[in-house]
């Protein structure tokens, strides 16, 4: 390595190590970073009688309607109303009541565990009054078959644990159906439960049928196990849906009614909801109520008219006044077409221009009091810029990848004839031997490979200089999704970008061009680019401002930027749509979606074309001093809101 290249790279290492300082400065004064869990909660499950004969040996479909909400969740937990087991009916249980068509049979064959274990269910409480049915026999019958598929299940009174590393959560089951619960004594199991573990979850099974509010019993219950420490009660046996309400500190579900019943009357009782509940460490901090109907054996999405009704039920759309981020059902419209076209034109102006185009997103909607944009927003809006790069930057992108695989070639090739002629080869059963290799020399290609074609050495750099920020968008995603909820951080990591810009500014040599650059140099500048995922330190001003750290001038250290840029924001932006469209509900947005992606890929067009002629002449002082001006602003509001 020459002389030269040792000095650049040490340049660029100060200036990295610098900027990271700088980065994690705003990070130490907050709370420590705790990764978010998400735990989603189904009411009864009932997989016999009507259920079993619509599917028809198809037990996978029956959840695979709403499969995508619980199998995204690090732990889902239903209601269990049906044995599985082919036990006989034992007619003496308590549970076992006269109907009309003879007796209640609610058990289910063992093959239908399939249900359970296609749709994600990590546990099922078993503490409810079907359970023993089929007597002792096919309640172990029950427990040995979800152990089979390694699904949990809570017996009355046994508490397991479930930790998904950390923290750990410790849930247990009552049964105050078939006799009254020994308030004293399960307010003991849960304080014992609350001593060894971080979160305690109570599944219970109270309350009188088809009653659409919790009655007295299930509130005095509630009041005794929150104050002996539960951190959330979710509650079954109503067969409908009850409200949700916080008793202290306690999150309680009163009811969340059928999740999958063969009951066609009343009619809310084919309604039912995926409670998922976000905690960070043993805080809950975000509530969400899926909205689900039950029809021919399968669960699936509950449509506009149910899904009102069924917030109307849960109460959730009186809960603005907590300080939880209560969402709509997932697809619903979450800004206006106004909203969507503003936000859109500021993606594509700030992606781009070194202003931070994350810290604008969750700084704007914020002081603006809008409603938040949503995941599938976001990712088609940063689409939208990444297709301005490949549209402004075609002609490169089709060289640089023509380049990268004629360079791969032509090294394999002749990596492959060297190889061949320090060996043997056997051709049509003659050999020659190296010897005879040596007698007529092979005629090898120029060594114009990664080295050599500039547009191939481009390409492998851009390549190497994606990897930082896709393995530290992979590894780290809780941590940086927790980040974007913190309008403090972002106005605080605005003044980081005016930091680096002026630093690069004042610092760099501003000496060369791409040809230039070597592979230290890409990988520095791909540091700060995976640093840039914090909300607020610009991804173009970071590796802009690295790409002169590392001696490029400032049009060059840009072009490289747009193009570093253009594939991690295409993968990113994948990822999310497709594990939105997966879980459904996104037709309802297109409007808002389409005007996004539009005014983003134009807007970002312009921009790119702008800032590569300004930056041919001018410095990058007014875009630092508009981030420090904007990082000033907000920074005080955000602390006085607490935010």
């Amino acid at each position: 390595m020459s002389e030269e290249v040792r000095k650049r790279g040490s340049r660029a290492t100060r200036f990295f190590l610098a900027s990271c300082f700088l980065a994690f400065c705003f990070l130490l004064p907050g709370e420590p970073h705790v990764p978010s869990r998400t735990l989603a909660f189904v009411g009864d499950v009932m997989l016999g009688r009507g259920v079993a004969q619509a599917l028809d040996g198809d037990w996978e479909a029956a959840f695979a309607g709403v499969q995508p909400w619980l199998a995204r969740a690090d732990l889902a937990f239903a209601n269990l109303e049906s044995p599985l087991t082919t036990a006989p009916l034992l007619p003496s249980s308590p549970s076992v009541g006269e109907t009309e068509g003879g007796l209640y049979d609610l058990r289910a064959p063992p093959e239908a565990v399939a249900a359970l274990r296609a749709a994600g269910f990590d546990v099922v409480s078993l503490a409810n009054n079907h359970a023993l049915d089929a007597g002792g026999v096919g309640l172990a019958e029950t427990v040995a078959t979800l152990d089979a598929v390694e699904i949990a299940g809570v017996a009355d009174w046994s508490p397991v644990y479930q930790s998904t590393n950390l923290p750990i959560y410790r849930i247990i089951a009552f049964d105050d159906s078939l006799t009254p619960l020994d308030l004293e004594a399960a307010a003991g199991a849960v304080a014992s439960a609350a001593e060894r573990a971080d979160v305690v979850i109570v599944s219970i099974h109270w309350g009188g049928e088809y009653q659409a509010a919790p009655g007295p019993r299930q509130q005095a219950v509630a009041s005794a196990l929150a104050a002996a420490g539960a951190d959330l009660i979710v509650g079954h046996g109503p067969h409908v849906l009850q409200r949700v309400e916080w008793v202290g500190e306690t999150l309680v579900a009163y009811s969340l009614g059928n999740f999958l019943f063969d009951q066609p009357y009343p009619a809310d009782c084919r309604w039912g909801a995926i409670l998922r509940v976000t905690l960070q460490g043993d805080r809950i901090v975000a509530v969400e109520a899926i909205p689900t109907v039950a029809e021919r054996g399968c669960v699936v999405p509950a449509g506009p008219e149910d899904s009102a009704a069924i917030h109307n039920r849960m109460r959730l759309v009186d809960y603005e006044s907590t300080n939880l981020r209560i969402y709509e059902q997932p697809g619903a419209q979450t800004v206006n077409l106004f909203q969507s076209l503003l936000l859109g034109v500021l993606q594509g102006a700030t992606e781009f221009l070194p202003v931070s185009s994350s810290g604008h997103l969750v700084l704007v909607p914020w002081l603006l009091d809008w409603p938040a944009s949503g995941l599938a927003f976001d990712a088609v809006v940063h689409w939208g810029t990444a297709l301005a790069a490949v549209a402004y930057f075609w002609r490169d992108w089709v060289s640089l990848v023509q380049a990268a695989f004629r360079s791969l070639y032509r090294r394999t090739s002749r990596s492959l004839q060297i190889a061949l002629a320090r060996g043997k080869v056997w051709a049509g059963g003659d050999a020659f031997s190296l010897e005879s290799a040596a007698q007529e020399p092979l005629r090898l290609p120029p060594a114009q490979d990664l080295v050599e074609v500039p547009d191939a050495r481009l390409a492998w750099l851009i390549l190497l200089g994606t990897l930082p920020g896709a393995l530290a968008g992979w590894l780290l995603e809780d941590f940086f999704e927790g980040m974007f909820a913190r309008p403090v951080a972002a106005a605080g990591f605005l003044l980081v970008t005016a930091a680096l810009l002026t630093a690069s500014e004042r610092f760099g040599r501003h000496e060369h061009n791409l040809d230039k650059l070597v592979w230290l140099d890409a990988l520095l500048i791909g540091l700060a680019q995976a640093l840039a995922i914090l909300p607020g330190i610009s991804r173009s001003g970071a590796t802009i401002a690295a790409g002169l750290a590392c001696g490029l001038r400032r049009e060059p250290a840009a072009r490289f930027s747009f193009l570093l840029a253009t594939p991690i924001i295409l993968g990113a932006g994948l990822l999310k749509i497709v594990g939105l469209a997966q879980m459904g509900g996104l037709a309802a947005q297109t409007p808002t979606l389409v005007a996004g992606f539009v005014a983003s890929s134009v807007v970002g067009f312009g921009c790119i074309h702008f800032l590569l002629r300004y930056l041919q002449r001018r410095r990058l002082y007014p875009f630092a001093v508009y981030c420090a001006v904007a990082g000033l602003a907000c920074l005080p509001v955000a602390l006085v809101r607490g935010m």
